[in-house]
């Protein structure tokens, strides 16, 4: 049986499945980040949403980052 923290982690990986193509920054989340990560990153969440919006804090920070990158490559 998995643990709540295991099914949080699932529940956010399932998220960035579905919104990979669409959503700002998730696909790093599927094509980089550990398990172990995604878990240290929800740390104290509680709920499935709860975990989401803490990831999601996360890819936005990045994916700002990623946005100024590639606005200065030629």
């Amino acid at each position: 049986m998995a643990s709540p923290r295991d099914e949080m982690v699932a529940a956010v990986k399932e998220y960035a499945s579905k919104t990979y193509c669409y959503s700002h920054g998730w696909d790093v989340v599927i094509e980089c980040w550990s398990d172990q990560e995604i878990a240290d990153c929800i740390a104290n969440a509680t709920t499935i949403n709860g975990a989401i919006r803490k990831v999601r804090e996360v890819v936005l920070v990045q994916y700002s980052h990623r946005l100024e990158i590639e606005a200065t490559a030629f």
